[in-house]
């Protein structure tokens, strides 16, 4: 790997630093993806556009987990071995991941292209914006792989210790596709499909960047056959699975809010619907920003615990969580400040609409102060392979919470209570957390004295 020597003994503060520009930059613009292609259909096809981009969305976010799953498992269990100087077992799991993740690829375009009509319907997709929804999901299935491969790379070529390359293949990804969303949703007229297909060619040329960027003389991501083992990639996905389910948190999240919401809203699903699509955004923009910093966190501290170096992971996390506050207190003070702004961006509102988005938006930002704690401390475990307390965590944070509160806010609280359900979520999940923090520091060794920093 390079720059061990820094990465290990260098100032922490410095080398966090170092890590987090490149790696915020890369998650922000990653999901700057979405974030163009709602700009452009809801200026060019409005609230059903919207409503039919978010209804597609969790097909996305599923491949981008799956992505994370092998490429954030194998790039923590890569740094620990490459910290020890075991090269060839480092590539050893890069090489299983790599195949494990075309495969699943291949299994996915495969299956969704035949089964496609149902999985529509399973979204949400009916009446006049089923057609939306089915050519926005049809191109992202076909380029499932590169789906996959686009955050599979961002995060071993981070661990690779070239952050900067990293972020150098989600901002071609991000330029690539502001181009073909305008030259095939305002020039050719071409719709969902456009932006669809404008955004699957995107992360292929990212992709191919990450495949090339390996290349490199430098790079310890090659090949090695001799210790590809099956037990070695489930080892793989057991450490990313923390990241998986925070990646997919957004895809399960809003499948669960879509589903509430047209139940709840009746003739005006639609219009609640595209509400959630801009609230979608604003997430997915911010916890980009927050799962920056946490996979800045994640390779320094794999390796700071896989050197046996564990005060310095402690102070890693320390670094990490002083600037998410202060970076997520920043955010929701504008969020509150400027949300009927926010909500204009994505379409010309009326009265009616700008008022409900802007309500929403407002609400939800509160979550974003403990979650930001809360995916740093998910990524921590992760990062010193307690990887049962991560999965743990990322599961109540992004699966049975949702679920309750979602649920039960409809059920209580109307819409209302849809938008309430996130700050309820963020605060059970921190008191789980608190509890779970000091048994993996006693069980991973990682409050005893005396460690080298």
């Amino acid at each position: 790997m390079k720059s061990d020597k820094n990465l290990l003994q260098g100032n922490v503060r410095k080398t966090f630093y170092r890590y987090l520009v490149p790696g915020m930059s890369a998650t922000i613009m990653l999901s700057a993806n979405y974030f163009i292609d709602t700009l452009c259909i809801g200026q060019k096809l409005g609230e059903e556009g919207l409503a039919a981009l978010n209804l597609a969305w969790p097909i996305t976010t599923v491949l981008y987990a799956l992505g994370y799953l092998m490429g954030a498992g194998s790039g923590a269990r890569y740094s620990a071995y490459m910290a020890r100087g075991e090269k060839d077992k480092a590539k050893g799991i890069y090489t299983g991941a790599l195949l494990t993740l075309v495969a699943i690829g291949l299994i996915i375009t495969a299956a969704a292209v035949i089964f496609i009509e149902p999985l529509v319907t399973l979204l949400g997709g009916t009446g006049s914006i089923r057609p939306g929804v089915t050519d926005y999901v049809f191109w992202v299935v076909v380029f499932a792989i590169a789906y996959m491969a686009d955050c599979f790379y961002t995060s071993v070529l981070r661990n690779d210790g070239t952050p900067k390359l990293s972020m150098a293949a989600t901002l071609m990804a991000c330029m690539v596709n502001i181009v073909l969303d305008i030259l095939f949703i305002w020039v050719f007229d071409w719709g969902m499909a456009g932006a669809s297909l404008a955004t699957s060619l995107a992360v292929a040329t990212s992709t191919v960047f990450g495949v090339l960027c390996t290349f490199r003389k430098k790079s310890g991501l090659k090949l090695n056959f001799a210790y590809l083992k099956i037990s070695e990639v489930v080892w793989t996905a057991k450490v990313g699975m923390s990241a998986f389910l925070t990646e997919i948190d957004s895809g399960l999240v809003t499948f669960v809010y879509n589903t509430v919401l047209i139940r709840i809203a009746g003739s005006e699903s639609t219009t609640a619907v595209a509400v959630y699509g801009i609230v979608v955004n604003v997430n997915t923009i911010v916890l980009a920003a927050i799962t920056g910093i946490t996979n800045s966190l994640q390779p320094l501290a794999s390796a700071s615990f896989g050197a046996g170096f564990k005060s310095r992971a402690r102070q890693f996390l320390s670094e990490a969580r002083k600037f998410a506050l202060i970076f997520t207190i920043i955010v929701v003070i504008f969020i509150e400040w400027k949300a009927e702004l926010i909500v204009t961006f994505f379409l010309e509102p009326g009265d009616a609409f700008l008022s409900q988005a802007a309500g929403a938006v407002r609400i939800v930002a509160v979550s974003y102060l403990l979650a930001s704690i809360n995916m740093l401390t998910v990524s921590y475990f992760q990062a010193i392979q307690s990887f049962v307390q991560a999965a743990w965590g990322s599961i109540f944070r992004t699966l049975l919470l949702p679920v309750v509160f979602v649920i039960s806010g409809a059920v209580l609280f109307d819409v209302s209570g849809v938008w309430t359900a996130s700050i309820c979520i963020e605060v059970t999940t921190a008191a789980i957390l608190w509890f779970m923090y000091p048994c993996v520091q006693k069980n991973t060794g990682m409050i005893k004295e005396g460690d080298v920093s």
